[in-house]
């Protein structure tokens, strides 16, 4: 733009405003253009420590216990707290899925059917 302002004749102030005006914009317009370009899929994420949990497997190690149905369960071999979505007893060795996570407690239900292993794994 200042080229062609001194193209056009006019003076060296000119020029330079008319570079610093062009580039003041360009700049405040990049973060648009490079967040549009280089926007992140959030569907593609890795999920890492307890926003891995929900959906996964595990096995209750103590039974539910008290009022509110408490147990143990274990999940990528770390043992939670963990409390029944829907209130049924939690038996000791069986499957559940984790629903979700609140604090440093899980909520988990029972698996209706037992899902198969993966082969990788059937070893």
């Amino acid at each position: 733009a200042a080229a062609f302002a001194g193209w056009l004749g006019f003076g060296l102030a000119i020029q330079f405003l008319d570079f610093a005006g062009v580039s003041v914009a360009l700049t405040g317009h990049s973060r648009t253009i490079f967040a549009r370009t280089f926007a992140l899929d959030k569907s593609k994420e890795i999920k890492t420590g307890m926003d891995s949990l929900p959906g996964q497997i595990g096995t209750v190690t103590a039974a539910s216990t008290g009022a509110r149905q408490e147990a143990a369960v274990k999940v990528f071999g770390s043992t939670w707290t963990a409390f029944p979505v829907d209130e049924t007893d939690l038996i000791e060795g069986e499957k559940v899925e984790v629903v979700r996570v609140q604090g440093s407690s899980i909520y988990v239900q029972k698996l209706d059917a037992p899902r198969s292993i993966p082969e990788w794994r059937q070893e």
